[in-house]
């Protein structure tokens, strides 16, 4: 007792001795400052100037320990606090808001623990992000005591939504959080310590527990954010009490603030599972509910702030608008009280009930702080539910002016409407015409940096070739937080972009160590998520790296179109389970799931199938080209095929892309399958095989075959009808284990309809010969186009070519025309890639004799990697080949037969319609 007694009464001795000595400098300092005044023989005017900015720090000193006093003492007990406060209004009161003093108690007694976790966040996510925005001379910036104090946050409210306003299987709350802590904090600096305390934060905290499962703990997850930028505050000790500047401590608190905006604002969230066998990507990466496009018109009768010599001056206005962690700057008109600013924006809005629109008005003043002339918030509810909102707000804070904004609402949907030529909205301006999620999940295996030593990397997205519209301001590159000393990084940081032309547009993402040394890059083009059914992908992607080091980066992409008109409600997020014996033993379980599949091949299934022309009404949809990882196969089995009729030719073309074994049969061993196709034509009469038939290569241990295959059959057009084209995938066993070659799946298609397609082509023919234009037309020419990621090769098949220009002259036979194709892979000038050196890459058809509609169906592969496909054109050039004879014809067939180019065509590869039968004309 005695012990502790005189350890007690030392540290007071110490305590009081340091304050004498704080004394002791503080009125040295004083007079050193007069009696310096005086020595250099400065102006008396100086001494005033220092007295009153000592008085005026003094008192903004002395009025924030009062107001922190108050606080502190409204959260340790706020009903002794309000016994103290009379005459309480009754607006206070509000119907859906609701006190919730049993949450605050149970937090108080949870604080202990609750403040644990707290700094390992501020740690681990926050303080890098300090670290990195510093000035380079204190970047080593450290912790040395980082204590949260013994005084809870308080939630003053809470409000809970139900009905229409939320899903089903989930519960969503905003509580009004109140932080005015006693938290002690100590960080050094090249050697000197500098200190923060009496932190004071509130903000509008929205807490999600979602998706509800029915089973204990009956939620999966529980997700937290700010619905806006809260506001933070907070004194400086030690050193930094000494240097309380205002540049400085400004200074600080924007850079936490912004730290806390990248960490726990919307979009980004804090996501706490709970059980642990859900499945919660859809959960991670949750798309906003819409898209805001707002445009700040005018103001009027603002506040007359900057002084005039005889009398008061106007001012030089400008507005910042807010939405979640979104800002958006308006230019400043100079010498207006009634500025027309006509500033178009448009933000991603994550969260519609509860945010609200915030826009503040300043004046702007060169050399010193920017006067406020007042603010307004809008709730993005109205905005939704009424889809289109004109109005003038009244500024807050002032007595005299207004703002004038004109919001629209916007639904992102998951179809390409964005190809529509219309981009100006409704709420006027120039928009985008999409939107773009991108989700950076994690890298693997980033290269070493000095000596072996681990990398602190940070990934930087930028979009490029699309642009956003003129009111976007999300195009800019964007960074996630530095992961500090690890080959495997995790961010889970989620950005947004706007883009114009998504079918041009690629979006680039750069890995940096400590923002400076790249350690590997990758460009995607936004063409690779129109091709997928939702337009929507997640999977890891190779970085280019200088070292050679095997480096990938796991992202969720998702491409959105943006269509103006009210808000319509989300659909229900899926929960998926996760069983245990899956990652154990995948094909295993899916083959114990599903039941036996029946020995045949589906043709007509949603996302792949047969193929005809592009006029044939049966034709089912084309399908995606298959990604670099094989889909998940399918019960039956499918089958994917091009077909053709050649009517000139009197034969069937049939080009066999790729299929995929049914389930039944790949739940085995990949490495036992070596699948191939086997392809006939039967008589539907006779039910005999009436033609010779023919198979692709064997593909060895796969799952997912790709062959690209072309074949003919001979088949006169009144066979059409009663004929069908049989498909037969099987198993090639080996004669060293005895085995026999046998079925694993049987398909049947019926030809009927390429006769009626070819009577309707044949008039649609007819018909464009007749049209008077046809003779200023240069032709055109039909092509099917497809990229196979397997083999890195876009398959060109050319058909035909119709409507060749005949020459002119009565004694001049149209049939000397000898025409023929070439095609050959060529560089964009307007690339960035223009100058790189590539291999040439031509092919030819073969010549067709006396002919203005020669009909060719050869097949062609040019070896093109998916990134080249973003940057390279197609380039169709119709020739007339040149006779051996050297004989001069007269007049027309004289130009002809010196080889002349009858037409030619340009197709960009960045936006091709993948997988497609189409016609193209040639200029």
């Amino acid at each position: 007792m005695n012990q502790s007694a005189s350890e007690a009464h030392a540290r007071s001795v110490e305590q009081q001795l340091l304050e004498q000595i704080k004394r002791f400098f503080k009125l040295f300092g004083l007079v050193t400052g007069v009696w310096l005044i005086g020595y250099l023989g400065f102006s008396v005017t100086w001494l005033v100037v220092a007295v009153l900015a000592y008085i005026i720090t003094s008192y903004i000193k002395e009025q924030r320990k009062v107001r922190t006093k108050a606080f502190q003492a409204l959260a340790r007990d706020e009903r002794q606090f309000l016994a103290n406060v009379e005459n309480l209004p009754s607006w206070v009161f509000f119907p859906d808001v609701e006190r919730a003093e049993w949450l605050n108690s149970i937090i108080k007694q949870a604080w202990p623990f609750v403040k644990d976790y707290a700094v390992s966040i501020i740690e681990k996510q926050i303080m890098p992000g300090v670290r990195d925005n510093l000035p380079g001379v204190i970047q080593d910036l450290r912790f040395s005591r980082l204590d949260l104090g013994d005084i809870a946050p308080r939630f003053g409210g809470v409000k809970v939504y139900t009905g229409d306003n939320t899903r089903r299987s989930e519960i969503v709350m905003d509580m009004d959080l109140i932080y005015y802590g006693d938290a002690k904090i100590e960080m050094k600096t090249k050697g000197i310590k500098a200190g923060i305390k009496s932190i004071e934060l509130r903000g509008i905290l929205r807490v999600v527990i979602s998706p509800l499962i029915p089973r204990i703990p009956i939620a999966a997850c529980v997700t937290v954010t700010f619905l806006s930028v809260p506001y933070l505050n907070f004194d400086l000790t030690d050193l930094g009490n000494i240097l309380d500047l205002p540049g400085l401590r400004q200074m600080l608190v924007k850079v936490v603030s912004d730290q806390i905006s990248a960490q726990l604002v919307v979009p980004n969230r804090l996501l706490v599972p709970l059980a642990g066998d859900v499945d919660l990507t859809a959960m991670k990466w949750i798309l906003p509910q819409g898209v805001l496009r707002f445009k700040v018109v005018e103001a009027r009768d603002l506040k007359r702030s900057d002084v005039g010599l005889i009398r008061s001056g106007k001012s030089d206005p400008y507005a910042i608008v807010t939405v979640g962690s979104q800002k958006y700057t308006t230019k400043a008109i100079a010498n207006s009280l009634n500025p027309v600013w006509n500033a178009a924006f448009e933000a991603a809005v994550d969260v519609r009930q509860g945010q609200l629109l915030d826009i503040e008005l300043f004046d702007e003043d060169a050399g010193s702080k920017d006067d406020e002339l007042g603010s307004a918030k809008v709730d993005l509810g109205s905005v939704a539910r009424e889809g289109v909102l004109d109005t003038w707000l009244k500024l807050d804070d002032v007595d005299t002016g207004s703002v004038r904004l004109r919001m629209s609402w916007a639904n992102l949907m998951d179809t390409a409407l964005f190809q529509a030529p219309s981009t100006r909205g409704s709420g006027g301006g120039e928009f985008s015409r999409a939107f773009l999620y991108v989700g950076v999940d994690c890298c693997r295996s980033l290269p070493t940096v000095k000596c072996g030593q681990e990398p602190s990397a940070l990934v930087e997205i930028s979009v490029t070739g699309g642009g956003g519209g003129s009111g976007s301001s999300s195009t800019d590159a964007q960074r996630t937080a530095t992961f500090e000393d690890s080959p495997n990084p995790i961010f889970e940081a989620p950005f947004h972009f706007f883009v114009s032309e998504p079918s041009i547009a690629s979006v680039q993402l750069t890995v940096l160590h400590r923002g400076r040394r790249r350690l590997g890059q990758v460009q995607i083009p936004l063409r690779f998520l129109l091709q997928e059914a939702n337009m929507q992908l997640h999977r890891a992607w190779d970085l280019n790296t200088d070292s050679g080091t095997q480096s990938q980066i796991v992202l969720f992409l998702a491409l959105r179109a943006i269509v103006e008109g009210q808000y319509e409600a989300p659909a229900e997020i899926p929960v998926k389970t996760i069983p245990a014996a899956e990652a154990a033993e995948p094909a295993q379980a899916e083959a114990q799931d599903e039941p036996e599949a029946a020995n045949t091949i589906s043709t007509n299934s949603d996302s792949d199938g047969v193929r005809q022309r592009k006029n044939a009404p049966a034709a089912a949809p084309a399908a995606a080209p298959a990604a670099a990882t094989a889909a998940a196969p399918s019960q039956q089995g499918r089958v994917q095929l091009t077909i053709r009729y050649s009517q000139p030719r009197q034969c069937l073309v049939v080009v066999c892309h790729q299929a995929d074994l049914p389930i039944a049969t790949v739940a085995t061993d990949d490495s036992s399958l070596d699948p191939y196709a086997k392809l006939y034509i039967k008589s539907d009469s006779r039910g005999a095989v009436s033609s010779k038939k023919q198979k692709t290569k064997t593909m060895k241990a796969t799952r997912n075959p790709v062959y690209d295959e072309s074949f003919e059959f001979s088949l006169p057009e009144s066979d059409l009808s009663s004929s069908s084209l049989c498909v037969a995938l099987m198993k090639q066993c080996g004669k060293l284990i005895g085995g026999k070659n046998h079925q694993i799946g049987l398909a049947s298609i019926a030809l009927a309809d390429l006769e009626q397609n070819a009577a309707t082509e044949q008039q649609e023919q007819q018909r464009q010969q007749s049209d008077p234009s046809y003779a200023e037309r240069l032709g055109r020419i039909e092509l099917t186009l497809r990229y196979s990621p397997a083999r890195q090769s876009l398959v060109l098949a050319c058909h035909r070519v119709q409507l060749l220009p005949q020459p002119a002259g009565p004694t001049v036979d149209a049939n000397l025309c000898n025409p023929y194709v070439k095609f050959s892979i060529e560089t964009a000038a307007s690339s960035a890639y223009a100058n790189q050196q590539s291999k040439k890459q031509s092919k030819r058809t073969g010549t067709a004799r006396s002919t203005l509609t020669p009909v060719f169906d050869e097949s062609f592969d040019f070896q093109v990697n998916e990134i080249e496909l973003s940057y390279r054109y197609l380039r169709v050039r119709v020739l007339h080949r040149k006779p051996k004879s050297k004989s001069i014809l007269p007049g027309p067939a004289a130009r002809l037969s010196r080889g002349v180019l009858l037409g030619s065509a340009r197709i960009s590869l960045a936006d091709f319609e993948h997988n497609s039968t189409a016609w193209y004309e040639l200029g």
